[in-house]
């Protein structure tokens, strides 16, 4: 006991009589360097005559030095454009800075060689420290660039919060043997060659609001915990990634809410034993949600859309995961707060509340980490490239589809002869046909979105002659097979055939063995132009890149009356 008592009397006469000490490229360096006068020219310098519970203040410039800290110290730059510890370009790679017990560090850039396979052990930050077991440490508001782990933490527990870290081949690194350890990783953005972050058994973090890049690889990879928490996370994949996953659990009981998944990974989420998997926005993957057998995750209010497979295991009865248009602000400029009217608006599990305390909504701001703002009603977006065709006396338009909940119909501005004059006419498809007058030679379309709040959209433009020999061609063209468009597709594209009259048609998608991939249509169809979408992820047969064949077959009774076929190339 009386051990005890003159340890913590010594312990608290040091952080008392803690000493602030300086850094300057302009200094004196002349021990202690306890002003900016005598600040020592290196980093290292100052740390070296330091006590615990010391402060070292780091002054502009760049320092070319390998820093270790004793315990207890704080470490503070003049901001990450103002104090840079650089040990790029020696050739030797190692460690800038090395972390002990009871460290901060703050407001630095930290630069390591670029990795490659002989710099394994590069890092611009590690913490490590042979006497404690947990090193508790705050990594805060510092850039770091390079190196095979940004961070490489032995024990690490305490906080990673508003860092960049940039071009490592792993982001973060939470290494441990312990089995208690708490770690905080928010507000970063980490863009790294393979996974931004790797959770091993006993490490038990709570991920939210960060930005996480992967190049090639994963965002998590974790193994054998079983207390991971991950909140509003947005996670995007700059390449494309076969066979890996944006997130995999193999732990038991992980929480992933509120994130947003967006990229061509194998998988955006694969839960394990008992994961609560909810509110969150995945796109782009092969497999939207999965989850391995013989496992039970709770796989509840989320959205997954545009995916090959957007639900794996499915159950028959589930209401509550969605395949809708998010309606996010602009995914340009990397807005992804929702637009008022989204569908995914107060959408989210009843038993998460928004921080004002409304149901959550779906996605990245949803639930309590996420934020409360003012949904903003945006114009729709502008309608996709047009394809213009004029073909048997007829000019044909179509473009992409528009998804927003509040879309109402399209609007076209026609000019005809170069002639200044226009009129106007609405579709509510984003396909549009007109006989054009014997006398018009040339015409011009615009074409724009509309919502039912009257905001209307860029306009979409495209321009055509239209030339004597095909205006003489008959204003009914007969039944008549269009080639499909776009062509090559990724991951849809239309079919478009006229009928001379009410008949049977079948509309069939084969393999180039003429197996049988789809089925479009087999039904009874009306006189006139007839417009088909094929996308494979939707319907459920998901295909390879190559070459496919469409057939149309039209009856009279069981007789078949026309017949052609097109060719289409699927690219992934």
């Amino acid at each position: 006991m009386t051990t005890r008592v003159i340890l913590l009397f010594l312990l608290t006469f040091s952080i008392v009589n803690a000493e602030i000490r300086y850094v300057s490229k302009a200094g004196g360096s002349i021990p202690p360097y306890t002003s900016w006068a005598t600040a020592a020219d290196s980093i290292q310098k100052a740390i070296d005559v330091c006590s615990y519970g010391d402060t070292v203040y780091v002054g502009t410039g760049v320092y070319y030095e390998m820093v270790e800290m004793i315990q207890g110290l704080t470490l503070l730059g003049s901001g990450i454009d103002s104090s840079v510890i650089d040990i790029s370009g020696d050739g030797q790679g190692g460690v800038a800075v090395r972390m002990k017990h009871n460290t901060v560090l703050k407001y630095f850039e930290i630069i390591c060689d670029n990795y490659n396979t002989t710099s394994l052990y590069d890092h611009p930050i590690k913490v490590s420290d042979s006497i404690n077991p947990k090193r508790n440490v705050i990594i805060e508001s510092n850039k770091l660039v390079s190196g095979s782990s940004l961070i490489m933490s032995n024990n690490l527990y305490g906080k990673i919060i508003n860092n960049i870290l940039l071009d490592g081949y792993i982001g973060i690194d939470l290494s441990t043997n312990q089995d208690d350890l708490y770690q905080l990783v928010e507000n970063n953005l980490i863009s790294a060659l393979r996974t931004t972050i790797e959770i091993p058994f006993g490490a038990k973090p709570e991920i939210r609001n960060n930005i996480l890049i992967s190049e090639e690889g994963y965002i998590f990879y974790t193994w054998g915990i079983d207390t991971l928490k991950m909140f509003n996370n947005l996670m995007l994949l700059n390449g494309e990634s076969d066979y890996i996953w944006a997130i995999n659990s193999s732990g038991d009981k992980e929480y992933f809410i509120n994130n947003v998944i967006l990229g061509k990974w194998e998988s955006g989420i694969v839960g394990g034993n008992s994961d609560i998997i909810k509110n969150n926005i995945v796109s782009g993957c092969k497999y939207g949600i999965t989850w391995y057998e013989n496992m039970t995750p709770v796989i509840e209010y989320n959205n997954c859309r545009d995916n090959d497979y957007n639900y794996v295991n499915r159950p028959v009865n589930d209401s509550t995961n969605v395949s809708v248009y998010p309606m996010f602000a602009n995914t340009d400029s990397g807005d992804y707060h929702l637009q008022m009217f989204s569908p995914l608006i107060n959408a989210g599990d009843p038993g998460i509340l928004n921080p004002d305390g409304s149901r959550s909504d779906i996605g990245l701001y949803g639930g309590p980490f996420g934020e409360s703002y003012q949904y903003i009603d945006y114009p729709p977006l502008m309608p996709g490239d047009i394809h213009a065709r004029f073909l048997w006396g007829k000019v044909t338009l179509d473009w992409e589809d528009n998804h927003e909940a509040d879309f109402s119909h399209y609007l076209i501005t026609k000019e005809y002869n170069n002639s200044g004059i226009t009129e106007e006419t609405t579709t509510d498809t984003s396909i549009y046909f007109e006989y054009p007058a014997a006398n018009i030679h040339s015409a011009k379309y615009r074409v724009s979105s509309v919502d039912r709040q009257g905001n209307k959209s860029q306009e979409r433009e495209t321009s055509m002659v239209l030339t004597e020999v095909e205006k003489e061609q008959a204003a009914n063209p007969g039944f008549l097979l269009l080639d499909n468009y776009p062509n090559p597709f990724n991951p849809r594209t239309k079919i478009i055939f006229h009928l001379e009259a009410k008949s049977d048609v079948r509309l069939t998608i084969y393999d180039v063995k003429g197996e049988i991939i789809a089925e479009l249509m087999n039904e009874s169809k009306d006189e006139g132009w007839h417009e088909v979408e094929y996308n494979p992820g939707i319907k459920g047969n998901d295909i390879t890149s190559g070459i496919y064949v469409y057939m149309l077959e039209v009856r009279k009774g069981n007789k078949i009356i026309y017949s052609k076929m097109g060719k289409m190339v699927m690219l992934k």
